[in-house]
């Protein structure tokens, strides 16, 4: 059982769009120590993990190889951590500047995530 992690507000839109299905679409809010063995299954059978830039993206080093990571980036915020992170652990990646400032909800462009989605999740290489 492949999945896709995203935040709760995107999750709804993308089970909503019925690109991928209820089964392949999960939502995940981090790593919690009363939770953690489920929380590893989700990311280990994970295809693509998405999210805003922070702490959470970090669990993508329980991705399963050739994985895919998109991260949403406040416009201006040059960090670029998590791209390494992924770089390191063999899994493709891409960020999507987004309108917002840092530390600030962000106005996140749904239509190009599924396109970045997309890609990584058919993508086998």
């Amino acid at each position: 059982n492949q999945g896709l992690s995203f935040p709760t507000s995107v999750y709804s839109k993308l089970l909503c769009a019925q690109e991928f299905g209820s089964e392949h679409v999960r939502p995940f809010y981090g790593i919690y120590a009363d939770n953690i063995k489920a929380d590893l299954k989700l990311l280990s059978a994970g295809k693509v993990l998405v999210g805003p830039h922070g702490a959470g993206l970090a669990a993508m080093v329980f991705l399963p190889p050739s994985s895919g990571v998109v991260e949403w980036r406040a416009v201006g915020y040059p960090e670029t951590c998590f791209e390494r992170e992924a770089g390191a652990c063999g899994l493709k990646y891409h960020h999507m500047m987004c309108h917002g400032k840092k530390d600030t909800p962000m106005t996140v462009n749904l239509q190009d995530t599924m396109e970045s989605v997309k890609k990584m999740y058919y993508d086998d290489t």
